[in-house]
């Protein structure tokens, strides 16, 4: 293919934002990967990539040049589906169908589809409704599911990690603010309360449907809305200095991240659901299948490094 590896290499870190990720998805060594990048910034004359322990994000310079990278690509591409060259053949889309119920398909899919559409544009994912998916031909099913009270070992082996509940709060709340912690759970502090209902009184709770179940009947009370949709209950409490959200972390990565959402210092382990990633017979042991199962691993297990936001500094 008529392509600049070095462009290739800067492609593939600027969308996992991890020089390790980005080599095992080229089949490069991660120090080979580092000195492709060295050797392109040296060539440009600018820093592209702010360079942490665990992670690394596009610099000023780096973020202009990834939108004419970007366009290099995809004229690469155009070119050479045009002209694919007698030793090569035209690779043809592999079409995936996932039956997810709904926080997979709003928060998980999404993000883990972007990252493999950064080295595998033949790879196409179709999404549909696990609840409704009678009749509907699927190759894996993608659901959260509450963790049971025996183990079962057959369910084991789909388990692709879990999804924590967390309990958060606006910036906006004045009576709850000073309480957060980091947006990944870390605190250095004594937490002013460990459980729900240590959260003060004058907070009413919002609560993402799938926790209902698991309120205490001293909580119940307390509850002023119920949601099917984890976005209706975000919204609220974005938007309310006196309602607290008892939502999956899923949901809530991106506003934590950013500190539109602040994450206070509740554990919740029974509201735990574990991410079953269960694949028909025939799409089992497929590469495309393997590549699916790892990519959504290393999201659950990686977050934060895999959405490109870096630890605070002292956070374990």
């Amino acid at each position: 293919m008529i392509e600049d590896l070095r462009l290739k290499v800067f492609l593939a870190v600027a969308r996992t934002g991890n020089f390790t990720r980005a080599g095992s998805a080229l089949g490069l060594g991660q120090s080979s990967v580092s000195q492709h990048i060295a050797a392109l910034e040296k060539k440009l004359g600018v820093t592209l990539f702010h360079r942490t322990r665990t992670d690394v994000s596009l610099s000023a310079e780096g973020m202009t040049f990834l939108q004419y990278a970007e366009r290099l690509e995809y004229w690469y591409e155009a070119a050479h589906r045009m002209f694919p060259g007698e030793d090569e053949v035209i690779s043809f889309q592999k079409k995936v169908t996932i039956a997810a119920d709904a926080v997979s398909a709003s928060y998980l899919l999404p993000r883990a589809a972007s990252l493999i559409r950064g080295t595998r544009k033949d790879i196409t994912l179709r999404v549909v409704d696990a609840s409704s998916s009678d009749g509907i031909q699927y190759d894996a099913s993608l659901v959260s599911k509450a963790v049971p009270e025996t183990m079962d070992f057959e369910g084991e082996k789909n388990i692709v990690g879990t999804m924590d509940a967390v309990v958060v709060c606006s910036p906006l709340n004045r009576e709850l603010r000073e309480a957060a912690v980091t947006f990944d759970g870390k605190s250095s502090a004594p937490a002013p309360f460990s459980t729900i209902a240590g959260v003060h009184v004058s907070n009413s709770l919002a609560v993402w449907e799938g926790y209902s179940d698991f309120l205490t009947p001293d909580l119940l009370p307390r509850v002023s809305f119920t949601g099917f949709s984890p976005e209706a209950v975000k919204n609220l409490v974005l938007r309310s200095p006196d309602t607290v959200g008892i939502l999956p972390e899923f949901a809530v990565w991106d506003e934590l991240g950013k500190g539109e959402l602040l994450r206070l210092p509740v554990p919740l382990p029974s509201f735990a659901f574990d991410v079953h990633f269960t694949p028909t017979a025939s799409f089992e042991g497929k590469e495309t299948c393997s590549l699916l199962r790892n990519v959504l691993s290393d999201l659950i297990h990686d977050r934060w490094t895999v959405l490109g936001y870096s630890r605070p500094s002292g956070g374990e």
